[in-house]
């Protein structure tokens, strides 16, 4: 067992960090494929300051590293030049990446002039700028490879105004740099053929035109087909000209190369040169020259990226040649263009002769007879023989016969063939003819190859006169070249389908064939058994311009749906503009009406848009339905596979698919109506033809589809930020107060009456409204409010809309609609956290009492939120909240006040108004105007990308304030190895950790006891992230109260480089990212930025007395008094658990120490001599609070220090201590108990005391003694400020006729009836109606405090949906049942693991605490790892209060699987019967009793705590 024990956890430990290993390189290569921003070409420069040159790939690894002068190709850099007459300052400039990355310009990026001071760029000169070794990470970076996306370079001006953008769509070679296109300024950059850093570009990209005198360079063909050392004529050669009136001996004239190679004398090359003749050297005016090359002669043309120099006897440069690259088997001649002077291929190649301008002028002759097909590209080999092979078809389009003899065929390489030597098919054999309308076919044909690209082919007749010409650019494989009447003269044959011996087949007119078309989304039909069939498939144009469909065709691949086993239909002539997309309806004849009715999707029928229906049989069901194992693909008109998906059910191989099919995602509820999409549907369109590219993401038929994700530019807005409790309500109010035409409300949860009041107010102005309200939410707690005010909404005209769960066609397109967003005037736009509820939106008053500012009013949630006026913005909102508001679609419905259960509730006795002052926030809202740049994210569609996007652009640090982090949400195609799943965001974070981004997390602490989560979130970030591997991460869980009175954090929010700002509805799980209609801004500016990391800051430093951040018993106020961590609970460098250490050798460790008021750094904490631990022994003897035993020098009060006169403990080491007796069953041991007569079920502080005796609201103490309530024994019910002595006050702002000195309900609605305290309580439970939880109990029930039954109060938490909804929870119940069991048997099973593991070892410890050399750690350390055993042999450790969690080693492994283990206290949860079988904890219920509510879902905890309030 001992072995095998230690042989499995290794294993398992291993198995997990493969599996994350791996999860990270797929998030990688995911991260690699984001769609970038820019979506223009370069721009002209406006400036006299304009980017000059780019050094965009450096080479090697690091190319954001320290810029190297001697070796300019070793980082990235950013050449600038001033062609302006005046000397510029830069300061205040900046560099912009596709990614909006600004780097700012200061004299610390200038590489170039080494130690500028200043920023002033002097006319005509030049700066380079740099990252120069900022991080290894990207802020600004200059991407290399633009061929998926377009990459750019932006510099911005300090007005903010673009100047002058680069763009390049290529993949960048290593070491070269970019400069603009002299050609088009407005095109993407091209690459430079050497660097220029700090000079002009000159001749680096674009070569400077030798003007040739006499002797020039003609033609040249670096490439030849074959190999290239062959002798003329099938090498290499060169083709010189005397441009000149004389002749010129070419006798010791040379040539040289740009790699080296050189020759003193050329004429060593010359062709049928005989150097005994004196005529051969000599080179005749208007007479041609050629060169022939060879490998043998150590001079050789490059076919990338050449120069080939002419010289003269003396040296002196005669002509050059210089081109960029070569294609196979033509030649290259001088450009035409005085611009760009780079070689180019010419029609054909002349050696000998003069250069073409054009193919057609070599064509000299007439005939009938001329080329009418030539297949070029059979198949990836050559040579074969016909038909499998290359061909070429000739017709005789004249009525006589053509004797055959003596015609030939010449390709671009000079090669001839005699055409009937090679006649394969046609003609007339016994003749020699052709007859007049008929074909012949030449094959077999091995030594003229044929090639596939920039081909030419002469047909010559007997008298030599060329009679046709014909070329082509590029050919498809397996298709014929036919001439393309409709072409044009750049490339006039173009690939179709080959009909041998047959009348060629003509294009439409308006054939496309190289149109980028691409399937982006299909919507299959899941049931196989279903009686009906509407499916649909998504085409989108991916190319720069229109193109049509003519011809196109969509296939099934074998499945017959026409007439002789037609698997496939034709397009008609339909036009797709550039980025566009269109829905084709498949299956039946009514697909159209009912993908627009369920699903609000507009396809084409089909039927209607295809040709050659005779071919068909009249649609129906069976024929064109797409089932889960269709495969499907799209086919130009040349019948080539363009694209191709193998649905999840489909049996592969398919032409155009590679491996196996798709995957269904296993995280999507309702497969049978799961919409497959490619990418993200959008701008990201991965084109590997494998499952891959439609593994990424998936929609559902019913949702909305959005790609317009890019940032955008809000000018001229106005943006105010919204920080709750405080500041929510009063801005609200206001700004709804200010809408003139319309307003826009899309609400999770309704429940606030002053909004509803103020909605209402707004409607009878003459405003426009409309609402939208989640009808069925995660609890439905607050429905009879909501009911109320949705009734009352109506009645004052409001269109009031239902958020529904869709129909029996479209089941849950959503989830919930979780929105938090309002549109006012179509101008104006609020986004954010919190409900309209009184915990998002509390009204709250302000008073000045004793010199401060009082709130009165309920505590609230930390909210954040953004009131932006800008149209822009405005109109994208509204354009996506009106699919929302479109009854038409499944999941929308109009209210109607007559439905059961959702019209008006019988107690509702309408709304409410309160006479309460709005009060405004405590301090001063900022406003900001200008320009500004921001994304609008809307889940499901794009929220998840945006987060992840902004994570991986962090370039610093992130701020996090979220209500919940789900560690392992995904998108269903998950390793399930991976401990947190596939989630994306945990990986994007972990990524930003990786290269050095600080991270800060604070979460929710309102929901720690019963959501582990939140314990796995800290975890994660503290004692994986920075304990073991060192990341600059850290996690608190936020702590309540403050000046703002904060009940629990409810934001969603984060904060990037401190410049980014996240706010929105969406919380950080599965449910809100994949399932939920969710809206959020991203915003970019750092002023605003500030003002949120103001209140992130403030909720990072407030302390309450309970948050216990890492889980260790010790709250996080003590450890931070006393400089412990409270962020983690390990000790870093051991496996010693904090609360378990002894920093200060007293025999007390950090949780005893705690729990009697100890100083954990001091073994003597009150100065007496006595050491702690003997203290307890003193309280003990002298019947006194060990707490007061500890802090005090004389805490018996009798006038002697304590030291003195126990002889500095002496006296106490014998003594026996009681640490478990509690007299008064309050909780507090009796001997840290000052108050131990207190009365049953009174909630006591660390003390035992009453924590309110006065019962005025404000705490006696807090818990390290300090007094806080200054005015004890305060009458109840008196209105009292946070010292807890009365506000003097005559007023009565709730008008209900008790002034506020005596009112303890300040807020009771006008017209309610109260009693003497100022208090109602309608439903006569007892519970007066500000407290009540239940307003609406039944009579002569039994509540407790809160005016709830046992089982009301276990669904009464306001936000526990939210959690849930960030959870996923509610997607799928039985899918999470399933995980939530296998997970529960995986648990025990590790857990079981582990026990084993540790029985089995007995002195590891030597092994893991070799290294330490504190005496005190390695004291903690040997009585953790070697405790003593009892008789039962069960062992005693040192702390009897908790056991430390430690493991065998510090390993990276053990952390990471500890981060769902947090180390937690060790308390029983089991019931206690006596022998009549009633509960021992709660005296008077019975076994029966307890089991029920424990079945209902109740811990014992729970229970006892709700006794002890209530019972």
């Amino acid at each position: 067992m001992k072995i095998n024990t230690r042989i499995i956890i290794p294993l398992m430990i291993c198995m997990l960090m493969f599996s994350n290993s791996i999860s990270t390189q797929v998030l990688n290569e995911l991260k690699e494929k984001e769609p970038q921003l820019v979506e223009a070409r370069s721009t002209a420069c406006s400036s006299d300051v304009c980017l000059s040159e780019l050094m965009v790939n450096a080479q090697g690894s690091s190319e954001t590293g320290t810029v190297d002068t001697s070796n300019w190709a070793s980082a990235e850099w950013v050449e600038i030049y001033n062609s302006g007459p005046n000397t510029i300052d830069l300061t205040g400039w900046k560099l912009r990446d596709n990614m909006n990355r600004d780097m700012d310009l200061d004299t610390s990026r200038i590489v170039y002039p080494q130690g500028a001071s200043d920023m002033n760029l002097q006319s005509g000169a030049y700066i380079i700028v740099a990252r120069n070794g900022d991080g290894s990470g990207c802020g600004f970076c200059l991407s290399n490879n633009g061929a998926t996306y377009t990459r750019s370079a932006s510099l911005i001006d300090d007005s903010g105004n673009s100047v002058h953008e680069a763009t390049w769509g290529f993949s960048v070679s290593e070491g070269v740099s970019l400069i603009e296109n002299p050609a088009d300024p407005l095109a993407d950059w091209i690459e430079s053929s050497q660097l220029t850093p700090g000079a002009s570009n000159g001749n680096a990209s674009i070569p400077e035109a030798i003007m040739c005198i006499d002797i020039c360079i003609n033609e040249v063909i670096p490439n030849p087909m074959g190999n290239d050392s062959r002798n003329w004529p099938d090498g290499e050669w060169i083709e010189l000209y005397n441009n000149g009136s004389n002749e010129v001996n070419l006798s010791g004239w040379g040539m040289s190369l740009d790699s080296g190679d050189y020759t003193n004398n050329l004429l060593n090359f010359a062709v049928n040169f005989d150097a005994n003749n004196e005529q051969d050297w000599i080179l005749q005016p208007d007479e041609y020259l050629l060169l022939g090359l060879n490998s043998t002669d150590n001079f050789v043309l490059r076919n990338n990226a050449d120069e080939l120099t002419l010289r003269r006897p003396n040296g002196s440069i005669a002509h050059s040649a210089e081109w960029l690259s070569a294609p196979s088997g033509s030649s290259l001649v001088a450009p035409k263009s005085a611009i760009n002077n780079y070689w180019v291929r010419p029609p054909y190649m002349t050696p000998g002769w003069e250069n073409p301008v054009n193919l057609q002028d070599s064509v000299n002759g007439t005939s009938d007879f001329k080329i009418s097909e030539v297949l070029a590209y059979h198949d990836s080999s050559n040579g074969n023989s016909y038909p499998n092979g290359e061909w070429i078809e000739l017709f005789n389009g004249g009525e006589s016969s053509i004797d055959l003899t003596g015609w030939k065929i010449r390709n671009s390489t000079w090669k001839t063939i005699e055409i009937d030597n090679y006649i394969v098919a046609g003609g007339n054999s016994l003749t020699g003819n052709l007859d007049g309308g008929k074909y012949l076919i030449l094959g077999n044909i091995s030594e003229f190859i044929i090639q596939n690209y920039y081909e030419v082919l002469w047909l010559i007749a007997p008298d030599e006169s060329v009679v046709q010409a014909i070329h082509w650019n590029t050919s498809s494989m397996g298709l014929g070249l036919i001439e393309d009447l409709n072409g044009t003269i750049a490339d006039p044959w173009i690939s179709f389908m080959p009909t041998p011996g047959l009348p060629n087949i003509e294009p439409p007119p308006n054939y496309d064939d190289n149109a980028e078309f691409v399937l982006t989304k299909i919507f299959a039909n899941g049931n196989t058994n279903s009686n009906s069939c509407h499916t649909y498939v998504e085409i989108k144009n991916s190319g720069n311009t229109t193109s049509t469909l003519h011809g196109w065709k969509l296939s099934f691949n074998g499945e017959d749906i026409g007439l002789n086993g037609i698997d496939e239909f034709s397009f008609a002539d339909i036009s797709i503009a550039s980025g566009n997309s269109i829905k084709i309806g498949t299956g039946e004849s009514d697909v159209q009406n009912y993908l627009q009715s369920n699903g609000g999707v507009q396809a084409y029928y089909w039927w209607d848009i295809i040709t050659d229906k005779e071919m068909l049989e009249e649609p129906d069901i069976g024929k064109t339905c797409i089932y889960h194992e269709s495969l499907i693909s799209l086919e130009n008109p040349n019948s080539t596979y363009i694209d191709a998906v193998a649905l999840p059910d489909s049996s592969p191989p398919l032409n155009g698919w590679i491996g196996a099919a798709i995957n269904l995602p296993n995280s999507i509820s309702n497969q049978n109506t799961i919409v497959f999409v490619r990418g993200n549907g959008c701008e990201f369109l991965p084109d590997t033809n494998t499952s891959s590219d439609w593994e990424i993401t998936w929609s559902k038929f019913g949702r909305s589809s959005h790609c317009d994700f890019n940032y955008q530019t809000f000018s001229n807005a106005k943006i105010t930020p919204m920080v709750g409790p405080s500041d929510g309500l009063y801005q609200m109010v206001n700004w709804i107060n200010s809408a003139e035409e319309s307003l826009h409300v899309h609400m999770y949860e309704f429940t606030s009456f002053k909004l509803a009041n103020s909605l209402i107010e707004a409607a009878n102005r003459g405003v426009d409204t409309t609402v939208l309200i989640e009808k069925y939410p995660y609890s439905n707690y607050d429905l009879t409010t909501t009911r109320g005010i949705v009734y009352e909404l109506n009645q004052a005209g409001i269109e009031v809309l239902w958020f529904t769960t869709g129909s029996a066609e479209a089941p849950q397109p959503y989830a919930y609609n979780h929105a938090k967003a309002v549109v006012l005037d179509d101008q104006e736009v609020w986004l954010g956290s919190g409900n309209f509820k009184d915990s998002s939106f509390p009204n709250r008053q302000q008073y000045e009492a004793n010199g401060e500012v009082v709130l009165f009013g309920p505590d609230g949630n930390r909210e954040w939120g953004i009131f932006v006026n800008s149209s822009v913005l405005a109109t994208q909102l509204l354009s996506r909240m009106s699919w929302d508001e479109n009854t038409e679609h499944p999941h929308i419905e109009a209210y109607d006040p007559g439905e059961p259960q959702f019209d008006k509730p019988d107690s509702w006795s309408g709304l409410p108004t309160s006479n309460l002052p709005l009060d405004p926030p405590l301090y001063s809202i900022p406003e900001f105007e200008g320009d500004f740049d921001g994304k609008l994210l809307s889940c499901p569609d794009d929220c998840a990308d945006a987060i992840i996007s902004s994570i991986d652009n962090a370039d610093s640090s992130i701020l996090l304030s979220l209500q919940y982090l789900d560690l392992d949400w995904w998108y269903g195609w998950s390793d399930e190895t991976n401990p947190w799943g596939d989630s994306l965001v945990v990986g994007a974070l972990e990524r930003a950790a990786e290269r050095g981004v600080s991270i800060r997390l604070i979460i929710n602490e309102y929901y720690a006891d019963e959501s582990p989560e939140v314990q796995q979130a800290t975890n994660l970030f503290n004692e994986i992230w920075n304990h073991t591997y060192g990341y600059d991460t850290a996690a608190i869980m936020m702590s309540a109260g403050g000046d703002d009175r904060i009940l629990k954090l409810h934001n969603k929010g984060m904060i990037v480089d401190s410049q980014t700002v996240l706010i929105g509805s969406m919380n950080w799980g599965s449910n809100s990212l994949l399932q939920n209609r969710e809206y959020g801004l991203l915003i970019n500016n750092s002023d605003i930025a500030q003002y949120y990391i103001e209140s992130w800051n403030s909720d990072w430093e407030r302390l309450d007395l309970w948050t216990d951040t890492d889980g260790d018993g010790l709250p996080d106020h003590w450890e931070v008094s006393f400089g412990l961590n409270r962020t983690t609970s390990i000790i870093p460098g051991t496996a010693i658990t904090e609360h378990s250490y002894d920093p200060d050798g007293d025999g007390l460790n950090n949780l005893e120490e705690y729990n009697y008021a100890g100083d954990p750094l001091s073994p003597d904490t009150d100065g007496d001599c006595i050491p702690d631990l003997l203290e307890i022994s003193f309280a003990q003897i002298e019947g006194i609070s060990a707490r007061a035993a500890m802090k005090e020098m004389d805490a018996n009060d009798n006038g002697i220090d304590d030291g003195v006169e126990t002889e500095c403990g002496l006296d106490l080491e014998d003594v026996e201590i009681d640490t478990t007796s509690d007299s008064d069953n309050d909780g507090v041991v009796d001997i840290n108990d000052l108050c131990q007569d207190t009365e049953e079920n009174t909630a006591v502080n660390i003390d035992g005391c009453p924590l309110d005796s006065d019962r005025d609201g404000v705490n006696d103490f807090d818990d390290s003694g300090s007094i806080l309530d200054l005015c004890e024994n305060t009458p109840s019910g008196t209105n009292v400020d946070s010292t807890g002595c009365e506000i003097i006050s005559e007023d009565d702002v709730d008008n209900d006729g008790i002034l506020d000195s005596e009112d303890s309900c300040l807020d009771t609605p006008e017209g309610v009836d109260v009693d003497s305290s100022g208090c109602s309580d309608q439903d006569n439970d007892g519970v007066i109606d500000s407290i009540d939880e239940c307003p609406e109990t039944l009579p002569g029930t039994i509540v407790g405090s809160t005016g709830c039954t046992p089982s009301q109060e276990k669904t009464n938490d306001e936000e526990n949906e939210e959690n849930r909804l960030g959870n996923g929870a509610a997607a799928d119940d039985r899918l999470s049942l399933l995980i939530l069991i296998l997970m529960g048997f995986a648990a025990i099973a590790f857990v079981g693991s582990i026990a084993i593991f540790f029985v089995n070892r007995k002195n590891a410890t030597e092994e893991v605490f070799a290294d330490l050399t504190n005496e005190a750690i390695d004291d903690a350390a040997m009585g953790l790892e070697n405790p003593d055993f009892n008789d039962e042999d069960t062992p005693i450790y040192a702390s009897p209060v908790l056991d430390a969690v430690t493991g065998a080693t510090a390993s990276e492994d053990e952390h990471r699987k500890a981060v769902f283990s947090a180390p937690v206290l060790d308390a029983s949860d089991t019931p206690k019967y006596d022998e009549n079988d009633e509960s021992i904890d709660l005296p008077g219920w019975t076994r029966d009793v307890v089991e029920a509510y424990i079945a209902q879902g109740w811990t014992m905890e729970q229970l006892k705590e709700w006794y002890n309030e209530n019972g």
